[in-house]
C-alpha cells in the first residue's frame, strides 16, 4: 500500500511541475515569430519630420538620424522671400556691381595711362626742339651759314623739326595741341607779323598739313603761320589772329574763320587773299 501511495504522489508532483505557474501565460506562435524577426533585425525606427529615431538593441537607446532630402526639395521647401533674395538676388547684384566697378576702374586706368602718354609726348617734343635750338642752330643765325653745305645742314635740321612737330600733334589731345602751338609761337618758330612794323618774322617751322583737328587755339597768335593743307576741322578759332596766314587747302569752315580776330591779308582755303 505504501509503495502504491508513493507512486501516486510522484506522478502528481510530475504533473504539477509540467503545469505553468499562475499569472504567466505561454507566448503564442505569432509572438514567438515577432520576437524571432526582431532578433534578426538590429534596430527599429521612428520617423519624425526630418529626423529618424532608431532604437539600437545593443545600446538599448533611441538614436537620432537625420534624413537627407533630395536637393530640389531642400532648396524649395520652407524658403521665404528673404531666403530667395539671399540665394539669388543679392549674389547677382554683387556680381553685376563687381563687374561694373571693374570696368570703371579699367577705363579710369586707361584714361590715366593715355593722359600720361600725351604729357610725355609733349614734354619730349619741347625738349627735342630746345635741343635743336641750343645745340644745332635750328634758326640758322648763330652763326650765319657761310657755305651751301651749312645751309643744307640747317635746312635738314628744320625739316627734322617739322617732321617731329607733325608726329607730336598726331598724338596729342586738343588742349595739348594748343599748348604746343603756344610754345612754337613764344619761341618765334612758326612766323609772326609784328603789328608795329607790319612785317613778318622768319618762319622756321611751318605747320603745313599739321593735324590740328579739335585743337583749342582760342586767342592764339598764328599771324603769318603756314597752315596750308592743315586739318583745322572742329578746332576752336575763337579770337585767333590769322592775319597773313597761309590757309590754302586747309580743312576749315567759313563759320570757324568768322570767329577769328583777324584775317587781314590771309590766304584763304580757296587760294584767294582776304582783304
Amino acid at each position: 500500500m505504501a509503495a502504491v501511495r508513493g507512486r501516486k504522489e510522484d506522478k502528481k508532483n510530475t504533473s504539477q511541475a509540467e503545469q505553468p505557474e499562475m499569472g504567466i501565460e505561454n507566448p503564442s506562435e505569432e509572438e514567438l515569430m515577432d520576437e524571432n524577426n526582431q532578433d534578426k533585425t538590429q534596430s527599429k525606427s521612428l520617423i519624425a519630420e526630418d529626423v529618424r529615431w532608431e532604437f539600437n538593441k545593443k545600446s538599448k537607446l533611441w538614436m537620432p538620424k537625420h534624413i537627407k532630402k533630395p536637393f530640389l526639395e531642400r532648396m524649395v521647401v520652407g524658403k521665404t522671400l528673404w531666403d530667395w533674395m539671399q540665394l539669388l538676388i543679392i549674389p547677382f547684384v554683387l556680381t553685376v556691381g563687381g563687374f561694373l566697378f571693374s570696368t570703371y576702374q579699367h577705363d579710369a586706368d586707361q584714361r590715366r595711362a593715355l593722359d600720361q602718354q600725351q604729357a610725355t609726348i609733349l614734354q619730349t617734343y619741347i625738349d627735342n626742339i630746345q635741343d635743336l635750338l641750343l645745340n644745332h642752330n635750328l634758326r640758322g643765325d648763330a652763326p650765319t651759314p657761310k657755305s651751301d653745305a651749312d645751309k643744307v645742314t640747317i635746312q635738314e635740321i628744320q625739316e627734322l623739326a617739322h617732321a617731329r612737330t607733325l608726329t607730336a600733334l598726331q598724338g596729342l589731345d586738343p588742349q595739348r595741341k594748343g599748348a604746343l602751338l603756344q610754345f612754337l609761337h613764344e619761341a618765334q618758330l612758326i612766323g609772326m607779323i609784328d603789328p608795329k612794323t607790319d612785317k613778318g618774322t622768319a618762319r622756321i617751322i611751318d605747320l603745313s598739313f599739321a593735324d590740328l583737328s579739335g585743337a583749342d587755339l582760342s586767342g592764339a597768335d598764328l599771324s603769318g603761320a603756314d597752315l596750308s593743307g592743315a586739318d583745322l576741322s572742329f578746332a576752336n578759332l575763337n579770337g585767333v589772329d590769322l592775319s597773313g596766314a597761309n590757309l590754302r587747302g586747309a580743312k576749315v569752315t567759313i563759320e570757324q574763320l568768322a570767329e577769328a580776330s583777324s584775317l587781314k591779308d590771309a590766304t584763304m582755303p580757296d587760294g584767294t587773299t582776304y582783304p
